[in-house]
């Protein structure tokens, strides 16, 4: 059930616009080519910003990204936690 939650959160999350007009989807797509190919894919909904943050610096150290693309997986971390949040405090 909570796997479900995951999911329909993310998709829910993709039409979302994020911080400094940074999108979602293109977070997304980011996170799949850039995280996937060293690692398995973590759920952002399971880190707090903070958290986040932390492993983005640490991430960003082994892969160069740019200031653009680290807005872009920011902003598709946070709207994964909203989404992810609305929809577990919804279905209660």
């Amino acid at each position: 059930m909570r796997m479900c939650t995951v999911i329909l959160g993310l998709l829910l999350a993709a039409p979302l616009v994020g911080a400094a007009g940074a999108e979602p989807p293109v977070g997304r797509k980011l996170y799949v080519a850039k995280c996937a190919s060293c690692h398995k894919l973590y759920d952002p909904a399971k880190y707090n910003e903070t958290e986040w943050d932390s492993w983005m610096q640490k991430m960003r150290k082994k892969v160069p990204l740019t200031e653009s693309q680290i807005a872009d997986l920011n902003a598709y971390a946070a709207a994964a936690r909203l989404t992810t949040n609305a929809v577990v405090k919804g279905g209660r």
